[in-house]
């Protein structure tokens, strides 16, 4: 029996994400529903599958520490990983993916950063790395950057709110791009710059009392150049007021610094080193994870996991295994296909405890 917190604790996402997950990939890969072979018998079911990728995704860990937990072969692991992150990412980036936000979420953003003295603010911008081991030889000299690890790494950009929501995600440049040569490669500040983002308030905001027209802007540290779009902290203050102003834009810039850390303490495969050969997978896994993190903040910010947040002693115990293991619902999630792709009966856990004990009985 699990409990919601229990079932976040183990697997890094909340109950009602999974079983969002559950419902929504299998309608756009079919190969995660449970299949059988051409003797007849079932291969991995649906929520093995999944729960094996929030697995991996929260711990960080290799495919040889789970096959004795997920009863999957190596190569198996691999390929239901794969497979799970194209699915989640071809599912949902479009709505939580660098997706432009609209009038009114602008506004929201805004209103919420001007109750914390800056009227027209539209998030924060910084960077992080990505640690990849093993970098190739012909590609180690532009990603190797001595100042953040011994090792290659990967230059990450993004932009966060107040809600820790990411709206821009880019990665992918070598370790040796500082942050101003990230921002010359952004298609964010690109397409703003070019005039294909609107970065206007319909109405505008209030700033001193007086309504402006003018453009939102981005809070960044020192190292950014001093653009229309960005507020950067005073490098050589010389009043109080400098002062002040400096200590208030760093406590808020600091925004996403802390979805950096909340999407590196949830996600701990972004935190280790990546020993893959390309970076394809590592962008795509981080993808993913931003993906599922901004699908949380949503959840989080619409109610969604209100009944999740009670602690253990008011919270009613889920039975995983009775909710795993029923029927196909009415979405046919849990349908079991052939290896043709065609229907071939109900499936789950209770025919696959019926086999084994007809095979000890024999």
């Amino acid at each position: 029996m699990y409990t919601a917190a229990q079932f976040r604790t183990r697997f890094r996402v909340p109950l009602a994400l999974y079983r969002l997950l559950k419902r929504e990939l299998p309608r756009v890969e079919p190969s995660l529903r449970q299949r059988t072979d051409a003797t007849g018998r079932l291969w991995h079911p649906l929520y093995a599958k999944l729960l094996t990728s929030l697995r991996r995704l929260g711990s960080g860990v290799s495919v040889q520490d789970l096959d004795d937990q997920c009863r999957m072969a190596p190569e198996t692991q691999r390929q239901v990983f794969t497979t799970f992150l194209h699915a989640a990412r071809s599912r949902f980036r479009q709505r939580f993916l660098n997706r432009e936000p609209t009038a009114l979420e602008l506004r929201c953003i805004t209103d919420q950063y001007s109750a914390r003295g800056f009227p027209g603010c539209a998030g924060a911008v910084d960077c992080m790395k990505l640690v990849w081991k093993n970098c190739p030889r012909a590609l180690k000299g532009q990603f190797h950057n001595p100042k953040d690890s011994k090792m290659a790494v990967i230059s990450c950009e993004a932009v966060a709110d107040s809600s820790l929501y990411c709206s821009h995600w880019f990665a992918g440049r070598p370790g040796t791009n500082n942050d101003v040569n990230v921002l010359d490669n952004s298609p964010l500040f690109t397409d703003i710059l070019s005039g294909r983002r609107c970065m206007h308030l319909p109405d505008g905001y209030v700033l001193n009392g007086l309504r402006r027209r003018w453009r939102l802007y981005f809070l960044g540290d020192g190292i950014y150049p001093r653009w229309a779009i960005s507020f950067l902290p005073i490098s050589t203050p010389t009043s109080d007021k400098e002062k002040h102003s400096g200590r208030m834009q760093e406590s808020v810039r600091k925004d996403v610094e802390r979805m950096f850390g909340f999407l590196q303490g949830k996600f701990l495969i972004l935190r280790r080193e990546r020993h893959e050969w390309s970076d394809e997978p590592i962008l795509l896994t981080a993808q993913v994870c931003v993906i599922l993190h901004n699908m949380i903040v949503v959840m989080q910010r619409e109610g969604d996991l209100a009944g999740e947040a009670v602690g253990e002693d008011g919270e009613t115990p889920v039975d995983l295994v009775q909710e795993l293991s029923t029927g196909p619902p009415a979405g046919g999630e849990h349908l079991v296909v052939g290896p043709a792709g065609g229907p071939a009966g109900v499936g789950g856990l209770p025919a696959l405890l019926e086999r084994v004990s007809a095979v000890k009985s024999e």
